[in-house]
């Protein structure tokens, strides 16, 4: 499933690229694209934005996860050749940044820059979330909405948002994307990315995330990383608006630069 703004196309035809860069949002771990949505309505005025359900996610077909961070970048590929976007911006949130990450490190499409935020690391270590979600997949545990990592000033609207999208793709493939992230080689990855790399964080990011995320930048080439106010690492149900500011931004310096 491919979500995107502008004019409606039939299907298999890419929808129309006449302005700015193509935005290729890439979701969490158990997540699908249209968590995207208020970011893909701020950034059509200028851009054309797509996001997209990987496989076994909300409305695409299946349970199953591709299983691995390569395979993954392998599918974004074909769907950037299906788009026909010759150059591509990459939008990672959680998973989906180190999908980004990988996805220019091979080399296979020209990669404008890159945003990422959410849980950013270069050796995921997911050992005991899995085994919670096994525990539920199991029927050993109930499944429960994780509320860490917002603002103490999170609004209602937000959190029943991101609820909303939780609950639309089964637990299992959640397990099956946080064994791919836990088994992404980072280290050996990062150093191989040389485009423009932004990395946003909420000014109320708990501490150890936000040390992962400035070991992560030390791991790149070209990295700056921005303060997002008045959130947490939840960035795209907390400050949609300025994720979207922050992406518009980034894209017209890099351009200006290039």
């Amino acid at each position: 499933m491919v979500h995107h703004r502008g004019i409606s196309t039939l299907p298999g035809k890419p929808p129309e690229r006449s302005f700015g860069e193509v935005i290729l949002c890439l979701h969490d771990a158990g997540g699908n694209g249209h968590a995207f949505s208020e970011v893909l309505d701020e950034l059509s005025d200028s851009h054309t934005p797509v996001a997209y359900d990987q496989p076994g996610h909300a409305r695409s077909a299946g349970l199953d996860s591709l299983g691995s961070i390569d395979l993954m970048a392998e599918h974004a590929e074909q769907l950037c050749a299906k788009l026909a976007a010759n150059r591509v911006v990459l939008v990672g949130d959680g998973l989906g940044a180190a999908l980004a990450f990988e996805i220019a490190a091979r080399g296979n499409i020209d990669v404008h820059s890159i945003v990422a935020f959410g849980d950013l690391d270069n050796d995921y270590d997911l050992s005991a979330t899995i085994t919670e979600l096994e525990a539920i997949t199991s029927g050993k545990a109930r499944r429960q909405f994780d509320q860490s990592g917002y603002s103490p000033n999170v609004s209602v609207e937000a959190k029943t948002k991101a609820f909303t999208e939780w609950v639309k793709t089964d637990p299992r493939t959640t397990v099956e994307d946080l064994r791919a992230l836990s088994n992404w080689k980072g280290e050996s990855t990062l150093p191989r990315v040389s485009c423009p790399t932004l990395l946003l964080v909420g000014d109320h990011t708990e501490e150890i995330q936000a040390a992962k995320t400035n070991a992560l930048a030390l791991s790149l080439s070209n990295c700056e990383i921005s303060s997002i106010g008045d959130a947490g690492r939840r960035l795209l149900y907390e400050a949609p608006d300025q994720v979207a500011t922050a992406i518009k931004n980034f894209c017209s310096n890099v351009g200006t630069s290039k």
